[in-house]
């Protein structure tokens, strides 16, 4: 795959996600019922007493819902990255003393390293893991560790940790999930769809094994 075409992942990436940002809240959080899931990232963290003022990064952090609610639960050393600009702005007026950086994991210049690293429901958006967990590592403290929730296909239920600096979280496929919350809330959710593109995934966009998220992290 040449570079250009992965610059052209990026701006489609980039594109569907900026369409979905004044929605996504209502869509995949109140509508379709994910934000528990990504949740368990803060209960593992408060289960392991981590320290309230560790540098945490949430690696695709959309609108900044888990990062509010990180705040909200006395962490205070908070950063937020995201390819979507659109999506940032809603996390700012959520949370507007964290720090941001835009753009793809692998080709930004981060300023220090990170005790923590969330990375929740984002994997399968990825064309390269090995190159997005080198990058990854390269910003983990020495002691630090990287927090993965994921979805699934292969139906496993699991908690898994690998070494000292991974732990991963998997669950159902998300279509599972989504079927019995479109059933309950489908005026909603049809209404908050109606205005997208039919564009809404990249050509990457696909469900993973277990064993890709073990052997690539």
């Amino acid at each position: 795959m040449t570079i250009d075409n992965m610059i052209d992942i990026d701006e489609i990436e980039a594109n569907i996600q900026n369409k979905k940002a004044n929605y996504y809240d209502d869509l995949f959080f109140q509508s379709l019922g994910e934000f528990p899931i990504r949740r368990e990232a803060v209960r593992y963290l408060l289960k392991n007493n981590v320290e309230k003022s560790s540098r945490i990064l949430d690696v695709g952090c959309g609108t900044g819902e888990l990062l509010s609610f990180l705040r909200k639960k006395g962490f205070t050393h908070l950063y937020g990255n995201d390819i979507s600009s659109e999506m940032l702005k809603v996390a700012q007026t959520k949370l507007n003393d964290a720090k941001y950086y835009l753009g793809n994991i692998n080709k930004i210049v981060f300023e220090e390293k990170y005790d923590y690293i969330i990375i929740t429901e984002v994997l399968h958006h990825i064309p390269n893991l090995a190159t997005t967990f080198n990058s990854l590592k390269s910003i983990l403290s020495e002691q630090g560790q990287i927090i993965i929730i994921e979805p699934n296909m292969e139906w496993q239920f699991e908690d898994y940790r690998k070494g000292d600096n991974v732990a991963i979280m998997l669950y159902l496929p998300l279509i599972v999930l989504h079927k019995y919350a479109i059933i309950k809330n489908r005026k909603r959710i049809r209404d908050n769809i109606r205005n997208d593109s039919s564009d809404t995934f990249n050509p990457f966009h696909r469900h993973l094994t277990r064993s890709e998220i073990k052997e690539t992290s």
